[in-house]
């Protein structure tokens, strides 16, 4: 599986989420509207099958099942997100955010 993520430029800009096969194939809409103004860095969480991804403007870090299901923000204190990495084993998110301060928490905010 590939994903990848598209701007957009209609009425309102929105990020889309979109996955296929690795051969271009079977291309499937996984999250319309990923409610970024600013296009997120995205980890997968293979283990959990989770897609987090970063709302550098809206200050949030956002996730939601592989299958573009059960989007939720994250109620984790950030700014400016960007960067993010899992670390599924340790159930660790990290992240960079403005002025290069690496930050973590556990996937339950921790």
């Amino acid at each position: 599986m590939t994903l990848w993520l598209e701007r957009s430029i209609s009425s309102a800009f929105m990020d889309l989420f979109f996955c296929a096969d690795l051969d271009g194939s079977n291309v499937v809409l996984l999250i319309e509207n990923a409610g970024t103004d600013w296009t997120p860095d995205i980890a997968l969480d293979l283990m959990k099958n989770k897609l987090y991804w970063t709302d550098f403007n809206g200050s949030t870090l956002r996730r939601a099942n592989l299958d573009g299901t059960g989007i939720e923000i994250l109620q984790i204190p950030v700014t400016n997100p960007y960067k993010n990495a899992v670390d599924s084993c340790n159930q660790m998110l990290y992240w960079r955010e403005s002025g290069g301060v690496a930050r973590r928490a556990r996937f339950d905010g921790q």
